[in-house]
């Protein structure tokens, strides 16, 4: 009788849809519009860009954290400080990177101290 119970339960719960949204299939891509501010330049050989990122969609709340490009043309529109706009293509959490890198506003020039005052 526990057993019938139980599975019912079961049942019922999967007839209503369960817990919720089927997850993206972790095999497909998907597309997320992203902006942020290139805080650094990591190793041009693998392509890394650090970027302090607002909200990503459904996918990832706002932070500060690397994507690779896979595009040596994309990553080379990059500076430290450049504002941007991009795609972020996903595979789940686990396998990602940018692409469609829009330059909004580029860094600002800041004047290097030479250690000379000005008369």
């Amino acid at each position: 009788m526990r057993l019938l119970a139980v599975s019912l339960l079961a049942l019922s719960l999967l007839a209503c849809g369960g817990s919720g949204p089927e997850p993206v299939s972790s095999r497909e891509w998907v597309e997320y519009e992203m902006e942020g501010e290139v805080l650094e330049l990591k190793d041009a050989e693998q392509m890394i860009a650090i970027i302090d990122h607002g909200q990503i969609g459904d996918w990832m709340g706002a932070m500060t954290m690397g994507f690779p490009i896979r595009d040596r043309e994309q990553f080379e529109k990059l500076s430290e400080g450049a504002k941007i706009k991009a795609a972020v293509m996903a595979r789940g959490h686990a396998e990602y990177y940018l692409d469609k890198i829009e330059v909004l506003e580029a860094a600002e020039e800041r004047p290097t101290d030479t250690g000379e005052s000005e008369q």
